[in-house]
């Protein structure tokens, strides 16, 4: 069993021991990002895609990502909060580097709001 697979099972057993109420083909979308982000040691779904242990082309598995990305029914709070808490609590006594999309704020669809 390769690495990769090893990291995937694993979350993918934590998920679903976490979010037992959660749609378990979004948690099985979860556990492929967080595996594969683990995995590859990038953020850009085309690169994540890469990583994953499955069958699929890269390119459908980048389009599924980016639909669950975008899925209104997908509440962050509950399926992306828990991992950042995580990830915040084992890097608190290290050096930790935040890089933010900023994107979508200079095409002014989101203006900021300065007081």
């Amino acid at each position: 069993m390769t690495d990769k697979i090893k990291v995937y099972t694993k979350v993918l057993k934590t998920l679903k021991q976490s979010l037992p109420y959660a749609s378990q083909r979004h948690v099985v979308v979860l556990a492929m990002l967080v595996s594969s982000i683990v995995t590859g040691k990038s953020a850009q779904l085309s690169k994540i895609s890469l990583e994953v242990p499955h069958s699929a082309k890269p390119a459908s598995l980048v389009k599924r990502f980016h639909r669950f990305v975008k899925n209104e029914r997908v509440q962050a709070s509950v399926m992306f909060m828990p991992f950042a808490e995580q990830i915040v609590a084992h890097l608190s006594q290290q050096r930790l580097y935040l890089a933010m999309d900023g994107s979508v704020v200079g095409r002014s669809k989101h203006p900021i709001l300065i007081p």
